[in-house]
């Protein structure tokens, strides 16, 4: 009787976590862009400016869940303020949008070049997937985000990568592994004790 409900146990595992994989599973990938407009607060010093609106974001390449984003994603509002006068300005950069998501900043830095041409600003933070991703919940990553600029043209693009999950049959095999090894488990503990 008790292998019986050693193996009901096992089984409702086994259920739940099929529904689990099934039900929605956090957002993965990469997505590169950049923007066709980027202003500065100090014209044609990049190495002076601490604000950035960027307009205009077109995608690159897509991976994982963003491969089908469209060219044109739309999905900043423009313009979007990037401010990095502090570290702590840095984290009111974010951005919403219906369909894409929503981008919250949880800590970043920022680092110039030593010639002033270059400035790399690192962010992490949670993506919550929007309506295009509806079997997908929140995930955290990287926003990378490069200012480049040359005689009196500035441009701007960057990198959104999300950690990888275990996808769905990753679970599923491990329930199905613990659901097979379980009753040998619970016979090998028994002739253990006795």
């Amino acid at each position: 009787m008790k292998k019986i409900s050693v193996l009901i146990v096992l089984a409702i595992a086994l259920l739940s976590l099929v529904s689990i994989a099934q039900a929605t599973t956090p957002i993965a990938g990469s997505l590169s862009w950049v923007a066709t407009g980027v202003t500065q607060d100090v014209p044609l010093t990049l190495s002076a400016s601490n604000q950035f609106w960027l307009t205009g974001l077109l995608k690159v390449t897509g991976t994982g869940d963003f491969y089908s984003v469209p060219t044109d994603l739309g999905a900043i509002p423009d313009p979007t303020l990037l401010d990095t006068t502090t570290n702590a300005t840095l984290l009111t950069f974010g951005f919403t949008d219906p369909n894409f998501g929503t981008w919250v900043t949880t800590s970043g830095t920022h680092t110039h070049s030593a010639d002033g041409t270059f400035l790399n600003v690192a962010l992490t933070g949670t993506f919550t997937p929007g309506l295009w991703y509806p079997t997908n919940s929140m995930n955290t990553g990287e926003l990378n985000i490069t200012f480049s600029e040359a005689g009196s043209s500035l441009s701007a693009d960057g990198t959104m990568a999300l950690k990888a999950v275990p996808e769905a049959s990753t679970l599923v095999g491990f329930g199905s592994a613990l659901a097979m090894a379980g009753p040998g488990l619970i016979g090998w503990l028994r002739r253990r004790r006795s």
